[in-house]
């Protein structure tokens, strides 16, 4: 077999053969190239693919290899410290994290992934608590509120809600849920690549988690300065996965963005909760 270096070609297919579970065949198609020198595009997607197939320790030598060669890159470091907390290395991860910051302090998803680690360690020092102190109600009600707020698979934060109102407004929908949730996406993705901000930013609820503690002004400022001078925009939705989890709406999908002069696929999770006989996103993760 001709080994060769990464091309366009190569990454779309490896890309599609990712995007259809076709992993192992991604992972062969990966083996058979050969660059001549390191590559962090290629072991990037490497890792993706790994970690995907459930090949958590193979992976983690590999974004291990990719921030050892490639320290400015921060979602290897992002990747490299969820698979650390998948295999119980909260430390690790952590610092792994930090590292993510230091080379971007814009990258929210390194914040946002810091503080559910932060939010998981408290929760096992407050369970070593009860276990010498098993009525020690401190250490119960922290407990409780970090179980009520937070949420570790996957990686999104719930927000604590009122069921009961959520209840009564749920009882006056008359479309299925799911559906729903649907039109909902479609809805941002075309506010989205269309540049109609108001549809796109009515996609978003008024609690929803802003990114290194913006007020929501400042987060659509800096939305509409990202979208509004771009030409064109393309977005598809792929692989969507709707689910519910006590009373919000998760959707995971493969999200395809394409503009003049950049494309990419990227891993999407969108947190929906519902207010006002609407869903409306709370929180939004790429990875």
């Amino acid at each position: 077999m001709q080994l060769h270096a990464l091309t366009n070609a190569d990454e779309l297919k490896i890309k599609s053969l990712m995007n259809n579970s076709k992993i192992e065949e991604a992972l062969m198609l990966i083996k058979s190239i050969d660059n001549l020198t390191p590559d962090p595009k290629l072991n990037f997607i490497k890792g993706v693919a790994l970690a995907r197939n459930k090949e958590n320790i193979k992976a983690i030598k590999v974004f291990e290899s990719i921030v050892k060669d490639f320290p400015e890159h921060p979602e290897a470091y992002n990747n490299l410290a969820v698979l650390y907390a998948k295999e119980g290395r909260l430390d690790e991860a952590i610092i792994v994290l930090e590292q993510a910051i230091k080379t971007n302090e814009s990258y929210s998803t390194a914040y946002l992934n810091l503080g559910d680690l932060y939010s998981k360690k408290a929760a096992n020092v407050y369970g070593e608590v009860l276990k010498i102190d098993s009525k020690n109600n401190i250490a119960i009600n922290k407990l409780r509120l970090i179980d009520e707020f937070f949420n570790y698979e996957p990686v999104a934060m719930e927000a604590k809600l009122n069921k009961s109102k959520i209840n009564d407004e749920l009882k006056n929908s008359k479309k299925d849920e799911k559906l729903l949730v649907n039109e909902k996406i479609n809805e941002w993705k075309d506010g989205w690549q269309n540049k109609n901000y108001e549809q796109y930013f009515n996609a978003y609820s008024q609690s929803f988690e802003y990114p290194v503690n913006m007020s929501r002004n400042e987060w659509k400022r800096y939305r509409k300065e990202r979208i509004q001078f771009k030409k064109s925009i393309e977005i598809k939705v792929k692989d969507l996965v709707i689910f519910r989890k006590k009373e919000l709406y998760h959707a995971t999908f493969t999200q395809e963005y394409k503009s003049e002069n950049f494309s990419e696929n990227s891993s999407k999770l969108l947190v929906l909760s519902f207010s006002k006989n609407e869903w409306k996103i709370i929180k939004e993760i790429s990875y």
